[in-house]
């Protein structure tokens, strides 16, 4: 909220008389200070002559006070390290916008454990090294994935901007008889090839076969989600773990 003064009326209002203005506006202000300069309820409160009880209570009504959310474990991690590190009890509230009661609580405790993961056990070492094994062998295909995206891609580009240029039936007549040519100069004999099609098989039939193979690899890759637990349906939306 960088140079929030020169924009924000709240603020603006911050260089009349407190005691002129309602309490509601104070509190406003009050909460403006606290998200952008990081202090204290305590400190807002103090500056903008409110309550603290007052302004606590409608930060709860609006779900955001700082004594309603408690700290996570990574958060008293950091608050720990800050410590650790030197950092007094006002440094560690300002920097993580809490207030210092809360910090100094804590940090009279002990620091929290920091847990390692579980050893896998015999059948997870197993799925590993299979997983190793199989993405290792999708590499090369995965280059090759990324290289005929951005073809396709340059090819369409170059098409649309034709097809722009001079019509879309113009552009249709003079592409299909450039594939007719391609399908029978030797152009797509490799193609057919790598994509198991009879040697006559035309532009069109190359690009309804490439086209099949990307949706089996899609369907592939959304069955290895489900089986996995990050969806509730193949193609479903993945959730995050």
């Amino acid at each position: 909220m960088e140079n929030c003064a020169a924009t924000c009326p709240i603020l603006d209002a911050a260089s009349q008389d407190l005691e002129k203005l309602s309490q509601e506006v104070r509190i406003e202000m009050a909460n403006v200070a606290i998200e952008s300069e990081k202090i204290t309820e305590r400190q807002a409160a103090k500056r903008f002559k409110v309550p603290q009880k007052t302004l606590n209570r409608s930060r709860k009504v609006a779900g955001v006070s700082q004594m309603t959310q408690p700290a996570t474990l990574e958060e008293r991690q950091k608050w720990h390290q800050d410590k650790a590190d030197g950092l007094s009890i006002r440094q560690i509230a300002k920097k993580h916008g809490r207030d210092r009661g809360s910090v100094s609580k804590e940090l009279k405790k002990d620091p929290p454990a920091v847990t390692s993961a579980p050893e896998p056990g015999e059948e997870v070492c197993e799925i590993v090294t299979k997983k190793k094994r199989a993405l290792s062998r999708q590499l090369k295909g995965l280059e090759g994935l990324l290289t005929l995206e951005r073809e396709l891609q340059k090819s369409m580009r170059a098409d649309q901007k034709n097809w722009q240029k001079i019509g879309r039936s113009v552009w249709h007549h003079n592409v299909q008889q450039a594939h007719d040519v391609i399908s029978s100069n030797g152009c797509l004999t490799r193609h057919r090839e790598i994509l198991g099609l009879p040697e006559q098989a035309s532009y069109l039939e190359v690009l309804d076969a490439l086209e099949a193979r990307a949706k089996s690899a899609m369907d592939s890759i959304q069955w290895l989600k489900y089986l996995s637990g990050y969806t509730d349906l193949p193609g479903g939306v993945s959730r995050v773990h």
